[in-house]
């Protein structure tokens, strides 16, 4: 019986590890995913933009995107937070029902604040892709 408890024990710790990676996976994705894209986008049009031979409005349409998206991941954090933080949480006024329910509305506003950065910074991905692979293709073969 002693055994079948240590067994059952090691299962239960190596689900725990399981969640613990998954979630710190998906912490990574939620999280930090849209923001380093952001800067991604940013560099990339600035080392773009350096070259002499891609236009101007090359880097200037990316910036016209990267800021933006930015913005958006920003905004959509500090509204988040007020959503979550606008009427007091804790306390015995207010239901547990509530609470998850104010919870859920300030990770949603966190949440679509960036996936729409997000989205445009990946389109800002797509146009510099565009210009540097035409870029390389109308450069003549080297020696």
């Amino acid at each position: 019986m002693a055994g079948s408890e240590v067994a059952r024990e090691a299962r239960i710790g190596a689900t725990m590890t399981t969640v613990l990676l998954i979630s710190t996976a998906l912490g990574f994705v939620v999280f930090l995913l849209p923001p380093l894209s952001v800067v991604g986008a940013w560099l990339w049009a600035r080392r773009l933009g350096r070259r002499a031979d891609v236009p101007r409005f090359v880097k200037w349409g990316a910036f016209a995107l990267v800021v933006p998206g930015a913005l958006f991941i920003g905004f959509g954090a500090v509204s988040g937070l007020l959503v979550l933080l606008g009427r007091p949480v804790s306390g015995e006024t207010v239901e547990p029902s509530q609470k998850a329910r104010r919870l859920a509305e300030g990770i949603s506003e966190f949440m679509n604040g960036s996936a729409f950065g997000f989205l445009l910074a990946v389109v800002a991905l797509l146009w510099l892709g565009f210009w540097a692979w035409r870029r390389r293709r109308k450069a003549p073969p080297g020696p």
